[in-house]
Protein backbone atom coordinates (compact mmCIF):
# COMPACT_ATOMS: atom_id res chain seq x y z
CA UNK A 1 0.00 0.00 0.00
CA UNK A 2 1.32 3.44 -0.95
CA UNK A 3 0.34 6.49 1.05
CA UNK A 4 1.22 10.17 0.90
CA UNK A 5 3.04 11.16 4.08
CA UNK A 6 4.21 14.38 5.71
CA UNK A 7 7.06 14.86 8.15
CA UNK A 8 9.19 17.83 9.20
CA UNK A 9 12.87 18.63 8.98
CA UNK A 10 14.79 20.28 11.82
CA UNK A 11 13.93 23.68 10.36
CA UNK A 12 10.19 22.94 10.86
CA UNK A 13 9.54 22.72 7.12
CA UNK A 14 7.11 20.08 5.89
CA UNK A 15 8.46 17.39 3.57
CA UNK A 16 6.14 15.35 1.34
CA UNK A 17 6.76 11.69 0.62
CA UNK A 18 5.32 8.47 -0.76
CA UNK A 19 5.59 5.56 1.66
CA UNK A 20 5.01 2.05 0.30
CA UNK A 21 4.90 -0.57 3.05
CA UNK A 22 5.31 -4.24 2.11
CA UNK A 23 7.71 -5.27 4.89
CA UNK A 24 7.68 -4.09 8.50
CA UNK A 25 11.48 -4.09 8.89
CA UNK A 26 13.22 -3.52 5.51
CA UNK A 27 13.00 -0.18 3.72
CA UNK A 28 14.92 1.84 1.14
CA UNK A 29 14.85 5.65 1.42
CA UNK A 30 15.44 7.53 -1.84
CA UNK A 31 17.38 10.80 -2.27
CA UNK A 32 16.64 12.56 -5.56
CA UNK A 33 19.00 14.59 -7.71
CA UNK A 34 19.65 18.31 -8.17
CA UNK A 35 16.41 20.21 -8.98
CA UNK A 36 14.63 16.84 -9.13
CA UNK A 37 11.81 15.46 -7.01
CA UNK A 38 10.54 12.23 -5.50
CA UNK A 39 9.36 10.92 -8.86
CA UNK A 40 12.53 11.65 -10.86
CA UNK A 41 10.38 11.66 -14.01
CA UNK A 42 9.05 8.20 -13.16
CA UNK A 43 12.46 6.60 -12.65
CA UNK A 44 12.25 6.42 -8.85
CA UNK A 45 8.71 5.08 -9.16
CA UNK A 46 9.91 2.24 -11.37
CA UNK A 47 12.74 1.28 -9.02
CA UNK A 48 10.41 1.48 -6.01
CA UNK A 49 7.89 -0.78 -7.73
CA UNK A 50 10.43 -3.54 -8.38
CA UNK A 51 11.66 -3.28 -4.78
CA UNK A 52 8.09 -3.46 -3.46
CA UNK A 53 7.46 -6.52 -5.62
CA UNK A 54 10.55 -8.07 -4.04
CA UNK A 55 9.21 -7.45 -0.54
CA UNK A 56 11.12 -4.26 0.33
CA UNK A 57 9.30 -1.13 1.52
CA UNK A 58 10.24 2.29 0.10
CA UNK A 59 10.09 5.98 0.97
CA UNK A 60 10.37 8.55 -1.82
CA UNK A 61 10.30 12.19 -0.68
CA UNK A 62 10.91 15.72 -1.89
CA UNK A 63 13.77 17.66 -0.37
CA UNK A 64 12.79 21.08 0.95
CA UNK A 65 12.48 23.56 -1.90
CA UNK A 66 11.68 20.68 -4.27
CA UNK A 67 8.49 19.05 -5.50
CA UNK A 68 5.59 19.40 -3.07
CA UNK A 69 7.67 20.11 0.04
CA UNK A 70 7.83 23.53 1.67
CA UNK A 71 9.76 26.35 0.02
CA UNK A 72 13.46 26.56 0.75
CA UNK A 73 16.77 27.36 -0.93
CA UNK A 74 18.54 24.34 -2.40
CA UNK A 75 21.68 23.58 -0.38
CA UNK A 76 23.47 20.28 0.14
CA UNK A 77 23.61 20.81 3.90
CA UNK A 78 19.84 21.39 3.97
CA UNK A 79 19.27 18.17 2.05
CA UNK A 80 21.52 16.23 4.43
CA UNK A 81 19.29 17.49 7.25
CA UNK A 82 16.16 16.52 5.28
CA UNK A 83 17.47 13.00 4.74
CA UNK A 84 18.35 12.67 8.42
CA UNK A 85 14.77 13.58 9.32
CA UNK A 86 13.45 11.09 6.73
CA UNK A 87 15.51 8.39 8.43
CA UNK A 88 14.11 9.41 11.82
CA UNK A 89 10.63 9.18 10.30
CA UNK A 90 11.03 5.61 9.04
CA UNK A 91 12.66 4.50 12.29
CA UNK A 92 9.70 5.91 14.20
CA UNK A 93 7.53 3.79 11.90
CA UNK A 94 9.39 0.72 13.16
CA UNK A 95 11.79 0.05 10.27
CA UNK A 96 15.13 -1.26 11.50
CA UNK A 97 16.87 -2.50 8.34
CA UNK A 98 17.42 0.60 6.22
CA UNK A 99 19.11 1.13 2.88
CA UNK A 100 19.59 4.30 0.86
CA UNK A 101 19.26 5.01 -2.85
CA UNK A 102 20.78 8.24 -4.14
CA UNK A 103 20.89 9.60 -7.67
CA UNK A 104 23.45 12.20 -8.76
CA UNK A 105 23.51 14.96 -6.10
CA UNK A 106 21.33 12.67 -3.98
CA UNK A 107 24.28 10.31 -3.87
CA UNK A 108 26.44 13.06 -2.39
CA UNK A 109 23.74 13.74 0.20
CA UNK A 110 23.75 10.04 1.15
CA UNK A 111 27.54 9.98 1.51
CA UNK A 112 27.50 13.06 3.76
CA UNK A 113 24.81 11.61 6.03
CA UNK A 114 25.09 9.81 9.36
CA UNK A 115 25.29 6.21 8.17
CA UNK A 116 25.50 4.52 11.55
CA UNK A 117 22.07 2.89 11.09
CA UNK A 118 22.36 2.30 7.33
CA UNK A 119 22.94 -1.20 5.98
CA UNK A 120 23.91 -0.23 2.43
CA UNK A 121 23.80 2.47 -0.25
CA UNK A 122 22.95 2.12 -3.94
CA UNK A 123 23.96 5.18 -5.93
CA UNK A 124 23.41 5.94 -9.61
CA UNK A 125 25.87 8.42 -11.14
CA UNK A 126 26.67 9.85 -7.71
CA UNK A 127 28.36 13.19 -7.22
CA UNK A 128 31.43 12.15 -5.24
CA UNK A 129 34.37 14.25 -6.41
CA UNK A 130 35.49 17.81 -6.90
CA UNK A 131 34.50 19.69 -10.02
CA UNK A 132 35.59 23.06 -11.37
CA UNK A 133 33.45 25.77 -12.96
CA UNK A 134 30.25 23.94 -11.94
CA UNK A 135 28.34 27.21 -11.78
CA UNK A 136 29.54 28.51 -15.14
CA UNK A 137 28.60 25.27 -16.91
CA UNK A 138 24.96 25.70 -15.88
CA UNK A 139 24.42 29.44 -16.11
CA UNK A 140 22.19 29.12 -19.17
CA UNK A 141 19.61 27.18 -17.12
CA UNK A 142 19.22 29.77 -14.35
CA UNK A 143 18.24 33.38 -13.80
CA UNK A 144 19.68 35.47 -10.98
CA UNK A 145 17.00 37.07 -8.77
CA UNK A 146 17.92 38.99 -5.60
CA UNK A 147 21.25 37.20 -5.32
CA UNK A 148 19.75 33.72 -5.67
CA UNK A 149 19.52 31.50 -8.72
CA UNK A 150 16.16 30.38 -10.03
CA UNK A 151 15.38 27.53 -12.38
CA UNK A 152 12.01 27.77 -14.09
CA UNK A 153 10.33 24.53 -15.18
CA UNK A 154 6.97 24.16 -16.87
CA UNK A 155 6.76 20.37 -16.72
CA UNK A 156 6.99 19.79 -12.95
CA UNK A 157 4.87 20.31 -9.85
CA UNK A 158 7.24 23.06 -8.68
CA UNK A 159 7.53 25.72 -11.35
CA UNK A 160 10.34 27.74 -9.75
CA UNK A 161 13.28 26.21 -7.90
CA UNK A 162 15.47 28.60 -5.89
CA UNK A 163 19.15 27.74 -5.50
CA UNK A 164 21.63 29.31 -3.11
CA UNK A 165 24.97 30.23 -4.73
CA UNK A 166 26.53 28.40 -1.77
CA UNK A 167 25.38 25.11 -3.27
CA UNK A 168 27.75 25.56 -6.18
CA UNK A 169 30.58 26.13 -3.72
CA UNK A 170 29.55 22.97 -1.83
CA UNK A 171 29.61 21.08 -5.11
CA UNK A 172 32.99 22.41 -6.22
CA UNK A 173 34.71 21.71 -2.92
CA UNK A 174 33.89 18.01 -2.58
CA UNK A 175 36.99 16.10 -1.42
CA UNK A 176 36.51 12.50 -2.46
CA UNK A 177 38.83 10.89 0.06
CA UNK A 178 37.45 12.71 3.10
CA UNK A 179 33.88 12.26 1.82
CA UNK A 180 34.13 8.49 1.46
CA UNK A 181 36.57 7.46 4.17
CA UNK A 182 33.79 7.35 6.75
CA UNK A 183 31.38 5.36 4.55
CA UNK A 184 31.79 1.92 6.08
CA UNK A 185 28.67 0.22 4.70
CA UNK A 186 28.82 -1.57 1.33
CA UNK A 187 28.05 0.68 -1.64
CA UNK A 188 26.77 -0.37 -5.06
CA UNK A 189 27.46 2.31 -7.69
CA UNK A 190 25.75 2.24 -11.09
CA UNK A 191 27.31 4.59 -13.63
CA UNK A 192 26.96 4.93 -17.37
CA UNK A 193 30.03 5.47 -19.49
CA UNK A 194 27.95 7.81 -21.69
CA UNK A 195 27.15 10.13 -18.75
CA UNK A 196 27.93 13.72 -19.71
CA UNK A 197 26.81 15.27 -16.40
CA UNK A 198 28.82 13.36 -13.77
CA UNK A 199 32.04 11.78 -15.06
CA UNK A 200 32.19 7.99 -14.93
CA UNK A 201 35.83 8.31 -13.84
CA UNK A 202 34.69 9.82 -10.53
CA UNK A 203 32.95 6.58 -9.61
CA UNK A 204 35.98 4.56 -10.69
CA UNK A 205 38.25 6.53 -8.37
CA UNK A 206 35.69 6.32 -5.55
CA UNK A 207 36.12 2.56 -5.31
CA UNK A 208 39.57 2.88 -3.72
CA UNK A 209 38.01 4.57 -0.68
CA UNK A 210 34.97 2.31 -0.24
CA UNK A 211 34.75 -1.01 1.58
CA UNK A 212 36.06 -4.14 -0.12
CA UNK A 213 32.53 -5.49 -0.50
CA UNK A 214 31.42 -2.44 -2.50
CA UNK A 215 30.92 -2.74 -6.25
CA UNK A 216 30.84 -0.57 -9.38
CA UNK A 217 28.55 -1.54 -12.25
CA UNK A 218 29.62 0.26 -15.46
CA UNK A 219 27.07 0.39 -18.29
CA UNK A 220 28.48 1.31 -21.70
CA UNK A 221 25.58 3.21 -23.28
CA UNK A 222 23.87 4.52 -20.14
CA UNK A 223 23.47 8.29 -19.88
CA UNK A 224 22.94 10.31 -16.70
CA UNK A 225 19.19 9.81 -16.58
CA UNK A 226 18.59 6.36 -18.10
CA UNK A 227 19.53 4.31 -15.04
CA UNK A 228 16.01 2.88 -14.65
CA UNK A 229 15.65 1.88 -18.32
CA UNK A 230 17.63 -1.36 -18.08
CA UNK A 231 15.93 -4.47 -16.73
CA UNK A 232 19.24 -6.09 -15.85
CA UNK A 233 20.19 -3.01 -13.79
CA UNK A 234 16.88 -3.17 -11.92
CA UNK A 235 17.53 -6.84 -11.26
CA UNK A 236 20.98 -6.08 -9.86
CA UNK A 237 19.52 -3.39 -7.60
CA UNK A 238 16.96 -5.82 -6.15
CA UNK A 239 19.61 -8.51 -5.69
CA UNK A 240 21.94 -6.05 -3.94
CA UNK A 241 19.33 -4.91 -1.45
CA UNK A 242 18.16 -8.48 -0.80
CA UNK A 243 21.73 -9.40 0.07
CA UNK A 244 22.73 -6.33 2.08
CA UNK A 245 19.66 -5.09 3.95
Amino acid sequence: MTERVLFSNSRKLSLVGLLSVVDSEKIVVFAHGFTGDKYEHGRFIRIAQVLNAAGISTLLFDFSGSGESDDDLLLVKNQVDDLSCALDFVQEKGFSRIGLYGHSLGGLVCFYSDLSQIKTIVASAPVCAQTSSYEKKRMDKYVLVDGMYERHRSDDVRKVIRISPELFVEREQVDQESLLQNVSCPVFIIHGKADDAVPFENSMSAMQYLSSDSELLPVDDMTHDTYADYDFVLGRIVSWYNTHI
